[in-house]
């Protein structure tokens, strides 16, 4: 019976040097999947490696589904091996092609057998909230594992470097945490003190418009949390090799990603640029970043900030003032007696 190559494309509408890949496989004369297929993590604009593959058998819906598939990281080269359905992880371990050829126009490959004694990784978000069950919040990704580390900084405590050479363009680090939408559920609260306010804006991050991640306090230390590191990496306006971009990860779907945006070499540190708003002058350090690396303020932000200091001056007087009343009344009253 002859076979044919399906192919789709997230984007149909666009050139053809510049559409996405969804899916590519064989077919038979029927429209039936023959063999693996290669589908792609999600739709990224830089680039359709950025995510990832799923290669398997489909379904009678168009998903990956079986107990031998393989997703194959940005790298092209470390792997999970396992169990998907529907495109969803159910439970895999880690491995790294070791083969690949082109057959009828479509690329095969060969992964290594996973060791008996390997960890086996699940999925870590149930739609919105994340499991805290087991060792997985501490379980490292294999290929952020094989890709960066972290490291002392002076001044600043930790930060996320590279441990292999990390070409332009691949994402090589990932953010997970809970995720909120922000039009059923507030982020921010107005009952919230200071600490709680600064611990929630310390690892918050936009998904969408409506959907933000969040990295609670509790899970802050590598001794709690290690399954994505992204959340380690320093800002700097200066220095920064790399964006966020949005990725799929096989325990956590689609995510934040962090891409690189030129060579970055062994050893490097990986720095993004925040994009906070310089004008609302928070958090303070980074505000004092943005003098110490990229100079004056811009008119917008040096007149908040004059009358910020203004009324700051005005209230550390009334509180001398206040102060002072307090004194001469407390020494009255010691005369009286």
């Amino acid at each position: 019976m002859p076979r044919f190559l399906a192919i789709a494309f997230h984007d149909e509408l666009e050139d053809e040097e510049t559409k996405h890949l969804d899916f590519i496989g064989r077919v038979d004369a029927r429209g039936f999947a023959v063999g693996p297929f290669w589908s792609s993590g999600g739709f990224n604009e830089a680039s359709p490696l950025n995510n990832g593959f799923l290669y398997g058998p489909l379904d009678s819906k168009g998903q990956v589904t079986g107990k031998d598939v393989v997703f194959v990281y940005p790298d092209m080269k470390t792997a999970l091996y396992g169990e998907f359905r529907g495109n969803v992880l159910v439970e895999a371990r880690a491995t790294k092609v070791v083969g690949e050829r082109c057959q009828n126009g479509l690329k095969r490959i060969l992964v290594q057998e996973p060791r008996p004694d390997a960890p086996t990784y699940g999925p870590l978000s149930v739609g919105n909230a994340v499991r805290v069950s087991g060792n997985q919040p501490t379980l490292t990704d294999p290929y952020e594992s094989r890709t960066v580390f972290i490291g002392d900084v002076d001044g600043v405590g930790e930060g996320l470097f590279a441990k292999r050479f990390i070409p332009n363009g691949r994402t090589f680090a990932y953010y997970g945490g809970l995720i909120f939408n922000v039009s059923e559920q507030a982020v921010y609260t107005d009952n919230m003190t200071k600490r709680d306010y600064e611990r929630v804006h310390k690892n918050v991050i936009t998904l969408t418009d409506d959907l933000w991640m969040n990295l609670p306090f509790e899970w802050w230390t590598l001794d709690k949390y290690r399954a994505s590191l992204a959340h380690k990496v320093n800002h700097s306006f200066k220095k920064a090799n790399c964006q966020f971009n949005t990725a799929f990860n096989p325990r956590f779907g689609v995510v934040r990603g962090v891409e690189a945006t030129r060579d970055i070499q062994k050893g490097e540190q990986i720095f993004v640029e925040y994009g906070y708003p310089i004008e609302d002058l928070y958090p303070p350090w980074y505000v004092d970043l943005y003098l110490q690396e990229v100079g004056k303020l811009p008119p917008e932000a040096a007149t908040t900030m004059a009358s910020k200091r203004s009324k700051s001056d005005e209230n550390e007087q009334v509180a001398v003032n206040q102060n002072v009343l307090l004194q001469r009344r407390k020494f009255q009253r010691q005369i009286q007696k």
